[in-house]
């Protein structure tokens, strides 16, 4: 019996237990051992980028869709044959925004399966709304009324009207932003990442607007934004609005009862980031056969729906999304629109340097301005993000 190895990342508690249960459905069926690796989110990047390196890992890996083009350029994945992929699933099958990250700019070979698709969406409470004399059907119809929508909430006493994911999300605060910069006809950069977009006049204005969201906090809805460490401010009802996936709905945090009472689910001004995670096979696999079936497996439809509820997750397939699981319920049913809908990131080679320090230096930026509300916004955006376009242009045009 051949023996591979697959791994993925720690989404929920449940995780490890499920895709247990699930290999060893596949051992039945196809006389494959299968043995789960199982990274923490934080420390996967790394961990995957070593294994590229080396040559040596897993066989099958669940990866972050946008960390697929730094390892294509490493020539560490395996591509998918035409015919695999007749049995795996069809560019057809897959929401646009999750299909677009199988493969690198300027070169059609497929490397990599949409396996985990997710959104952010913005979390809010029904009974402030109502409170601040806000109609939820058009609270969050555009970026401009996000915003009166926070000055009416901060009226009626809300110490934190819109709660920004910053520390409580690492990536979170660029992937919200992303519907602000897209929304406003600006990018973060060209198509093929030769030239730096995120400094000029559509994204800074739209930064600007983003984060002029936290001069609705109060003094104290600011000291707790900066004292906060992971829970969302959201679930102890300090917060009315917050921007999160479907894991902000499904965190081990308890809830406030006037919480959980009045939880509503809207989409993002559109398009907004639609991300998630896909299944690749490494270059370095002795089992390709074994790998290949896996990953079909894995894809099956009644695997992936097992899959997502544990993982906290919805599916990249159109049908699945389109599916009577879905429809009913209105917090999935806004994500299933908005993935089908949104935008993926520009796949290039080394998208993942320009996100990490863009990530890094907005998570800044949020931290300067909780601390130092009365300083100038406009001025402070230019002096980070203007240098960092600089440096950033220098090394993409290598």
């Amino acid at each position: 019996m051949d023996e591979i190895e697959l791994s993925v990342q720690q989404h929920t508690p449940q995780t490890t237990e499920v895709l247990t249960a699930l290999l060893k459905q596949f051992e039945t069926q196809a006389h494959v051992r299968v043995k789960l690796r199982v990274f923490d989110w934080l420390s996967a990047r790394a961990e995957l980028d070593r294994v590229g390196l080396r040559g040596q890992g897993p066989d099958v890996s669940e990866i972050g869709s946008t960390w697929v083009t730094e390892l294509i350029a490493m020539n560490a994945l395996r591509s998918f044959t035409a015919s695999e992929l007749a049995k795996i699933g069809r560019p057809q099958d897959f929401a646009a925004a999750s299909w677009k990250t199988v493969h690198i700019e300027g070169d059609d070979t497929i490397r990599a399966i949409p396996w985990h698709a997710e959104t952010y969406v913005i979390h809010y409470r029904k009974d402030l709304l109502w409170q601040a004399g806000v109609d939820e059907a058009t609270a969050f119809e555009s970026h401009a009324q996000i915003d009166q929508t926070a000055a009416r909430l901060k009226t009626i006493g809300v110490p934190v009207p819109v709660e920004l994911p910053l520390s409580s999300d690492h990536y979170g605060t660029l992937h919200a932003l992303a519907s602000w910069v897209w929304g406003r006809g600006g990018d973060f950069c060209s198509p093929n990442g030769k030239r730096v977009l995120f400094d000029r006049f559509e994204a800074l204005s739209a930064i600007r607007a983003y984060f002029g969201l936290l001069r609705h906090l109060s003094p104290e809805g600011r000291q707790w934004m900066q004292t906060k460490e992971g829970a969302a401010l959201f679930h102890q009802g300090k917060s009315a609005i917050a921007f999160g996936t479907i894991m902000l709905a499904q965190s081990a945090s308890a809830l406030a009862p006037e919480v959980s009472a009045n939880w509503g689910t809207a989409a993002l001004p559109a398009p907004c980031f639609v991300g998630g995670s896909n299944l690749v096979i490494w270059q370095h696999t002795r089992h390709e056969r074994a790998a290949v079936e896996l990953v079909r497996f894995l894809m099956s439809e009644a695997v992936l729906a097992q899959a997502n509820r544990a993982m906290a997750t919805l599916p990249p397939l159109t049908a699945m999304l389109d599916s009577a699981e879905f429809i009913p319920d209105p917090m999935r049913n806004v994500m299933a629109q908005a993935i089908k809908t949104g935008r993926s990131y520009p796949a290039f080679r080394l998208w993942g340097i320009l996100e990490d320090r863009l990530v890094n230096t907005l998570l800044s930026i949020g931290v300067e301005v909780l601390a130092h509300p009365d300083r100038d916004l406009a001025d402070l955006i230019d002096q980070q993000i203007i240098p960092l376009a600089q440096r950033l242009s220098l090394t993409l045009a290598q």
